[in-house]
């Protein structure tokens, strides 16, 4: 049996060593929301009988069990084995030599130095180690004595002096290597590569294309919009985009890109059905309308781009809005599939670029949208009733108003309601304010009851040059307790549901113009209880 594995071994060795060297290219990629499948091909002169071809340079990260070739029908594949490696000088471009090359010269420097360093210390321990004069020694003065501490003085004070000076310096050269190796990491260092051997045997002496298909990890997509409105009488202009984010090791220039929702791993097993049970969210929600919301422009466009607006090419809003037309989406039943015609290089390394998918013009109705007891901002709505003709992602989305940047929200085309409300922004120029009104606010003590009656004032005022659609909501407490009793006794007109106390008004609001509600209940309780959040 022992004889037999170094058998194995060294056929293992050989198989490798005598393989031709095949430099290939990534033609085209579908990009999943996790990994991505992958299309190489390399022109090869093959040889009558079997051929031994070493295909380098390829991603590092890929899943060996989804490799497939293919090339010309008189040839078979005899065998294939994946492998990575540390990556060889030839393939690096001539900028990452030159600054490996650089690096290389500064870690001998600092060797040396720190080889000198070692040296000195050595050299001070010496006259450490002999600095004892013993009492037994005759003939010993004070004269022998303080040139006996004159020296170790000396000495030491230079080799201290010898060993920082030294230190500085090899500190100043790590700083310049650190500096070097996020030079090299920025534009796309990678230290190992993919390396697959095949063994092809071709009936004849040929020029083949082989074609190379695999899935790859450490590359994935992420959708985001950007929801774009000139003001509540224009349509909302939606444009579907993808960050791509690559670290699959290898760089790809002049790619072919396909992006699918899709997932690349086929398990082999058919899926079980499950009770489908409905439940209510716990995200807060009012028709549809879309409560979270953030205003830190830098943190909502980090989020929304996923990190890489610093590191991708952005190009120009004006080019943007034209590169959606090179995109073609196709439903393939379990997924969607978006084809980019225009070819993307990306980074292997911590690569980026941002992909136009698609555009939507959506007519919009505006409506603004307040509920002062829990949030004194008036938020701008667009109602969107025929949104579910749209091919729409669930995805973060950016919101520009006039051209400004108001915040970001989060677009869910799975919610059930008819009309898709988009969160476009808090108006400061509509102003709500709730006050309680002394008078009508008062306790009295009857028939063994408390009774507490509350008066509260919301007032809407409308500071656009132009009238508005608004919704105002607030609220009356409910009772589900016998003991309390709970009586409305002014609504200002408002639609009131029994079942969960909710007030709502609904109108226009005139330029410049003022709306006052009045809301007025009375609470009856026991009067050895006490309700705590009354």
């Amino acid at each position: 049996m022992k004889k037999q594995f170094l058998t194995i071994g060294l056929i293992s060795l050989s198989f490798w060593s005598q393989a031709k060297e095949v430099i290939s290219k990534v033609d085209q990629a579908t990009v999943f929301v996790s990994g991505a499948q992958v299309q190489r091909s390399a022109k090869v002169n093959l040889e009558k009988g079997e051929n031994l071809l070493t295909f380098v340079n390829l991603e590092y990260s890929i899943n060996p069990q989804t490799i497939q070739i293919y090339g010309a029908n008189d040839i078979i594949v005899v065998s294939k084995e994946f492998k990575t490696q540390t990556v060889d000088e030839g393939f690096l471009p001539k900028e990452q030599k030159d600054i490996r090359k650089t690096i290389e010269k500064l870690d001998k420097q600092i060797t040396f130095i720190n080889s000198t360093i070692t040296n000195y210390r050595n050299e001070k321990n010496l006259i450490l180690h002999n600095k004892d004069v013993r009492s037994s020694q005759e003939g010993l003065i004070v004269d022998d004595l303080m040139a006996l501490a004159k020296f170790y003085r000396k000495e030491l004070n230079l080799l201290d002096s010898l060993i920082y000076e030294d230190q500085e310096k090899v500190n100043e050269l790590t700083k310049e290597k650190n500096e070097l190796n996020k030079e090299l990491t920025a534009i796309g260092f990678r230290n190992t590569m993919g390396v697959m051997v095949i063994s092809i045997i071709s009936k004849e002496a040929k020029t083949a294309n082989l074609t190379l298909d695999y899935v790859v990890n450490g590359v994935g997509w992420t959708p985001f919009y950007e929801v774009k409105s000139d003001g509540v009488k224009e349509d909302v202009n939606v444009f579907l985009k993808a960050s791509i984010s690559q670290n699959t090791g290898a760089n790809w220039d002049n790619v072919k890109l396909n992006l699918s929702t899709g997932s690349p791993m086929n398990y082999g097993q058919i899926p079980v059905v499950h009770p489908w049970v409905l439940y209510f969210s716990n995200t807060y929600q009012k028709k549809g309308y879309q409560t979270r919301v953030t205003y830190d422009s830098r943190r909502s466009m980090s989020n929304a781009y996923g990190g890489a607006m610093s590191n991708s090419s952005y190009m120009q809003e004006d080019e943007l809005q034209t590169l959606a037309n090179f995109t073609t989406m196709t439903d393939n039943m379990t997924n969607m599939e978006y084809s980019i015609s225009l070819p993307y290089n990306i980074k292997g390394n911590n690569g980026k670029a941002i992909v136009d998918l698609d555009e939507f013009i959506m007519k919009a109705e505006y409506v603004y949208y307040t509920a002062p007891k829990f949030d004194k901002n008036v938020y701008l709505l667009a109602d969107i009733e025929d949104w579910e003709e749209f091919d729409l992602l669930p995805a973060e989305a950016n919101i520009f108003l006039d051209g400004k940047f108001v915040g970001n929200t989060f677009i869910d085309p799975s919610q059930t309601t008819d009309t898709l409300s988009i969160l476009m922004g808090k108006d400061e120029r509509v102003v709500a304010k709730r006050t309680k009104i002394k008078d009508y606010c008062k306790k009295s003590f009857l028939g063994g009851k408390n009774t507490t009656e509350l008066g509260m004032q919301v007032m809407i005022k409308n500071n656009k040059g132009q009238d508005i659609k608004i919704i105002v909501e607030d609220q009356v407490p409910i009772s589900k307790i016998e003991d309390i009793e709970v009586k409305l006794l002014d609504k200002s007109g408002a639609k009131l549901d029994d079942e969960t106390g909710k007030l709502t008004w609904d109108y226009k609001l005139k330029s410049k113009d003022v709306k006052s509600h009045v809301i007025r209940y009375e609470v009856k309780y026991p009067k050895n209880k006490t309700i705590e959040n009354l």
